[in-house]
């Protein structure tokens, strides 16, 4: 698997509201976009990896980074296949049920799909992170200030 230019991948951040998994994207005009008919269990599952856990509570306003794209990236840990769509021939109304290939568990992605995508991709590569508010600073950095 070769990995792609990172330019290729996009980062969300999931986080629980009201008891629902939502994400905003202000660039795509997306604000609150829930998870829903299974994409919240993914979501859960992807929480759960992201901090490492076996099995855990989650808590409201919980959060993770999620980071995404159509073909394999370096750092990814699942690739979701495609399954079906809805049979709608519009984007407005077409969902996509996707299937992660070694758990199982699957779910259907609603329209915002198509914000990130310009068609249904085959496979969805993700790495779920923990959400982490700042930036890392690199020790050439650090050490300059010495």
């Amino acid at each position: 698997m070769k990995p792609t230019n990172n330019n290729n991948v996009s980062t969300i951040h999931p986080y629980v509201y009201h008891g629902q998994w939502v994400f905003d994207d202000e660039s795509r005009s997306l604000d609150k976009e829930a998870f829903v008919s299974g994409a919240d269990g993914i979501m859960d599952m992807l929480y759960l990896a992201a901090h490492g856990a076996e099995a855990a509570f989650i808590p409201d306003e919980a959060q993770f980074s999620l980071r995404f794209s159509d073909t394999p990236f370096e750092g990814h840990k699942y690739q979701f296949d495609w399954v079906e769509d809805n049979g709608m021939v519009s984007y407005d109304d077409q969902w996509n049920n996707y299937s992660e290939k070694t758990t199982g568990i699957s779910g259907w992605l609603c329209p915002a799909l198509f914000r990130f995508f310009p068609d249904a991709p085959s496979h969805i590569y993700i790495e779920p992170l923990p959400y982490i508010v700042g930036r890392n600073v690199s020790s050439e950095v650090l050490s300059a200030i010495k």
